[in-house]
């Protein structure tokens, strides 16, 4: 259930799960429990963050700055990869 509140977790999840041999019925329900937690805190969340008038002032700049946070570290290590493997050949 926890997985589901962790982005690269939640990728792996199912195969391991899967690999583990837990019961499909009883991963369904956990997966299904998971969601419903997901979803209503996500909710809540925005129903909460939504009387901040900050955020509602500059939620799109906001969006854009945590998109950006979230591509950089990828973007560093393609060019740290890069840089390594020009500098072995």
């Amino acid at each position: 259930m926890l997985s589901r509140f962790v982005p690269v977790v939640r990728t792996f999840t199912s195969p391991i799960v899967a690999v583990a041999g837990m019961p499909r019925a009883a991963y369904a329900v956990w997966n299904l429990v998971a969601g419903v937690v997901w979803t209503a805190l996500i909710i809540l969340l925005g129903h909460w963050l939504g009387h901040i008038e900050f955020l509602r002032k500059y939620v799109e700049i906001l969006a854009v700055l945590v998109i950006v946070a979230a591509i950089v570290p990828a973007l560093v290590h393609i060019w740290r990869t890069r840089q390594s493997a020009d500098s072995g050949t």
